[in-house]
Order: C-alpha cells, then sequence, then structure tokens
C-alpha cells in the first residue's frame, strides 16, 4: 500500500511540473517572442518614417510611405493590446512593463503623426520634422530590449528550477525501484 502511495505521489509531481511548464511556456517563452514581433513591427515602423523624410520628396510618395507606416502600426497595436488583455497569462512586471510600453508608443505614434501632417502640410521641411523627432523611439525601444531580456532571464531561470525538479523526482523514483523492486514489477 505504501508503494501505491509513493507511486500516485509521483505522478501526481509529474502532473504538477508539467503543468508548471505550461505556465512557464506561456507566460514567458509565448510572451518573449510576442516581444520580439513588436520590437520588430516597431523598428519597421521607424524606418518607415525615415522613408518618409528621406525618400518623401513629393506629396504622393510622402502619402504612400504614410500608409506604410499606418499599416505597420496597425500589426503592432493588437499584439500590445493582447498583451495588456487580462486573460493573457503574464506575470504583474510584465504587463506593468507592457502598460509603460504601450503609453510611450501611443506618445511616439502622437507625436509622429502631428509631425507628418505638419510636414505633409508644408508648414515644416523633413529636416525639421527629423529634429522635432529625433531620438523619440529610444524609449520604447530600449524598454521593448529590456523587457525582452527581462522575459528570457525568466524563462532560464524557470526552466533550470523546473529541471532540477524533475532531475529529484526521477531521483526518488530510482530510489523506489531500487528498494522495493519485487513490488514494482508486479504494480507494473
Amino acid at each position: 500500500v505504501a508503494i501505491i502511495a509513493v507511486v500516485f505521489f509521483s505522478f501526481n509531481q509529474i502532473r504538477i511540473l508539467h503543468q508548471d511548464y505550461l505556465v512557464v511556456n506561456e507566460r514567458y517563452f509565448e510572451a518573449q517572442h510576442e516581444v520580439a514581433d513588436i520590437q520588430v513591427y516597431f523598428a519597421v515602423g521607424v524606418q518607415a518614417w525615415k522613408n518618409i523624410l528621406i525618400r518623401g520628396s513629393s506629396s504622393e510618395v510622402r502619402g504612400n510611405y504614410w500608409a506604410e507606416f499606418k499599416q505597420n502600426q496597425g500589426k503592432l497595436e493588437p499584439l500590445l493590446s493582447h498583451m495588456l488583455n487580462e486573460e493573457h497569462d503574464i506575470d504583474e512586471k510584465t504587463r506593468s512593463d507592457f502598460k509603460s510600453i504601450t503609453l510611450d508608443y501611443n506618445n511616439v505614434l502622437s507625436q509622429y503623426t502631428k509631425t507628418f501632417n505638419r510636414l505633409h502640410s508644408g508648414e515644416i521641411t523633413a529636416t525639421e520634422a527629423d529634429a522635432l523627432l529625433k531620438g523619440i523611439d529610444r524609449s520604447v525601444a530600449k524598454k521593448l530590449y529590456d523587457l525582452h531580456n527581462y522575459l528570457e532571464d525568466k524563462s532560464h531561470e524557470l526552466s533550470i528550477e523546473l529541471s532540477e525538479q524533475a532531475k529529484r523526482l526521477l531521483w526518488q523514483l530510482s530510489l523506489i525501484h531500487i528498494s522495493e523492486p519485487t513490488r514494482l514489477r508486479r504494480i507494473s
């Protein structure tokens, strides 16, 4: 009877380890990949803005690059919203960081929009627009970089912890098997 209890306990521990792995997978690995996607879309948006300044020699060309910028924004915003969704299983630090990133991003987007409208109307030149927004994207880029590193470190730390728990459990099971080989063979 004691062996059956130990085996049941061990299988329950394996189930708990599996659940913990699924949490780590969703909370950290998936979030890390989503942050990487956001980083890419954000960088593409910054590049689209630079194209407006560098290659937007006419109103039509600027409009085309602005459409590219807005299209990219349309891909980025749902990712940010998804990460802020209360049903998304992320830790509070990650959620707080995403709130901060989203606020900063919305501010950057607002500044890009205002500056584009002024540039497009001829109120300012491309050089003036560039000077107005120089470095405005750095805060968002840095926060995304830091969050990606946090998620990477946290997933690595938790993976090691889960691996150690699994090793301990396997060690316990092997000790049981060595101490009670006859009974275990009858059970299996």
